[in-house]
């Protein structure tokens, strides 16, 4: 296909490397050079440009229409009809000096349709603009053409009629240049409408007029079937939730569900549709590059991630991989996100919302976590069940990182698994009243000498007369504290659950156990040893002022 029109390539190279003023608006050699580099660039995507590519784009109708505008036409066609001994009208010329430029508007379709991907606003609004745009210019043309039509008609026949403008709006007319555009805008606009506001006389101006009702006809015809189109796919994604709403409120009546819980409903699906626009995040943006959607992630999670403490000082790589594998959740106000007891599968950031920290019996509130906190991490590090109840106390926005997608982040970044214990820790310590008001210092040493440790059901932790080694602090669970030497005659004298702790006694005092204490239940602990024991004692007065406080009251 491009050998065909190597003849015509040629030609076109040659003419425009011959720099002739009376054909051309200053130096069209450059003008169209420039234009072939451009569109060679184009279409080899940015690779260097070469003599077949510029062939190629000479020998298309796009690359015409650019360089028609660029041409001095109404110098040109006269000089080489002089040539030729051909008359041409005498208005040619201005006719084609005043549309030559117009027909760049041609090209204006495309690039409309890049500033609708492009734009960042709704793209009906842009389409629309785009419709308006189109409706100006084309009553332009007609209002221009009506100009053109009338002189010519006048200088042939010498007579005026009622359908020609007045002549100060004319071509040689004394009127500015803006008034004449506003005139000839005028009256295309009231062709295309309604009609020409008065009859046509010559033949010319009733053939004129009749290719202009026919284009109004087109252009009214487009205009009303297109509004109307924009108009309905304007909000298209809030009708889309209405539609589903009406769907959604059809099964609830069809189930006869209870009408506490058909507003709940909606009410939950009313925030989603609020917070999301009822677009599908991951659906929209699967197709997308790994690197483009975790920028996308980055962008969006910038607040968590400026509000969790532990990612303030994460490296980028590990932020990169982390927002990646985030999932978001939401739930309404009073509804559980975790229970006690439950098997964890995943760990929530809070995006946004209040929730609570709530006791196996639901009696007591350990903590309220805002923004920026983060909990379920113990159950997946230990693999354990939840230690605590969490309740959305208003329509809460999580970002969830599933049991899988945890354990490849500790396999990847090691780091991660202790900064995230320490947190988790500080937090479960925070709901034992005996660690209640302890500096962060205290807190963190702590921290850094428990060590986590399970016990199976009927399991023995400490045996009454032995030689003590370690504290405990119960986490979750029940144990018993058994006092009798033989086995057949201990009695229970008192019931450990969630929060409390047993052997400093023997650490303090430097005694053998003086109890048997056993797991009733499956019991998560952490242990401190005699020697971190006794070195956070010597470092923290607080805390060995509460420990000898405590063994004190045991032993009375």
């Amino acid at each position: 296909m491009r050998v065909g029109y190597t003849g015509k390539a040629l030609a076109i190279n040659a003419a425009y490397t011959v720099k002739t003023d009376h054909v051309v608006k200053g130096s069209v050699a450059d003008e169209l050079k420039r234009m072939l580099d451009e569109k060679a660039l184009e279409r080899r995507s940015g690779s260097e440009a070469i003599a077949g590519d510029r062939a190629w784009i000479l020998a298309s109708w796009g690359f015409a229409l650019d360089v028609v505008p660029t041409l001095a036409l109404h110098r040109a066609l006269p000089l080489l009809a002089d040539q030729a001994g051909v008359v041409l009208p005498s208005l040619i010329g201005p006719a084609l000096s005043a549309l030559a430029p117009l027909l760049k508007v041609v090209r204006m379709a495309g690039a409309a349709g890049e500033l609708e991907k492009r734009a960042h606003v709704n793209p009906a609004l842009a389409r629309l603009a785009h419709l308006i745009l189109a409706s100006l210019i084309i009553a332009l043309w007609v209002g221009c053409g009506w100009v053109l039509v009338s002189a010519q008609q006048i200088r042939r026949h010498g007579v005026r009629t009622d359908w020609q403008p007045a002549e100060e709006y004319l071509p040689a007319g004394n009127a500015t240049v803006p008034a004449k555009v506003v005139r000839a805008l005028y009256w295309g606009f009231s062709a295309i409408t309604s009609g020409a506001e008065t009859s046509p006389t010559t033949t010319v101006e009733v053939l004129y007029t009749l290719s202009v009702l026919f284009l109004g006809m087109s252009v009214y015809a487009s205009i009303i079937g297109n509004v109307g189109s924009l108009l309905s796919t304007l909000d298209r994604a809030a009708v889309e939730h209405e539609d589903k709403l009406e769907k959604i409120q059809a099964y609830l009546r069809h189930r006869m569900i209870p009408p506490s819980l058909q507003d709940r409903i909606i009410d939950y699906y009313d925030y989603v549709f609020t917070t999301s626009g009822g677009l599908d995040e991951q659906a929209l943006l699967d197709d997308l590059p790994t690197s483009i959607r975790t920028d996308i992630a980055l962008y969006l999670n910038k607040d968590v991630i400026r509000k969790v403490p532990f990612l303030k000082s994460a490296s980028e790589s590990f932020i990169s991989v982390l927002v990646r594998l985030l999932k978001s959740e939401v739930c309404a106000p009073s509804e559980w996100v975790i229970k006690y007891g439950d098997i964890g599968k995943e760990m929530y950031f809070i995006n946004s919302g209040i929730v609570s920290v709530i006791s196996a019996d639901g009696s007591r509130i350990f903590n309220v976590l805002g923004p920026g906190s983060f909990f379920g991490e113990y159950a997946l590090l230990y693999s354990q069940t939840r230690t605590a109840s969490i309740r959305a106390e208003t329509y809460c926005s999580f970002f969830v990182l599933h049991q899988s997608d945890f354990e490849s982040l500790l396999e990847d970044y090691p780091a991660f698994a202790d900064v995230v214990r320490r947190h988790g820790l500080g937090r479960i310590l925070a709901k034992i009243d005996l660690f209640q008001g302890l500096s962060d210092e205290c807190v963190e040493a702590l921290l850094d000498a428990m060590v986590p440790e399970a016990f199976n059901a009927n399991e023995t932790i400490v045996q009454q007369g032995e030689l003590g080694h370690s504290m405990y602090f119960i986490i979750k669970g029940t144990a018993e504290v058994l006092i009798g030497g033989d086995s057949h005659n201990r009695r229970v004298v008192k019931t450990l659950t969630d929060g409390d702790s047993f052997g400093e006694l023997a650490l303090i005092f430097d005694q053998p156990r003086s109890a048997t204490v056993r797991a009733v239940s499956t019991c998560d602990a952490f242990t401190l040893s005699r020697d971190e024991f006794s070195d956070v004692m010597e470092e923290f007065p607080l805390f060995k002022e509460r420990m000898v406080a405590q063994a004190e009251n045991r032993q009375k």
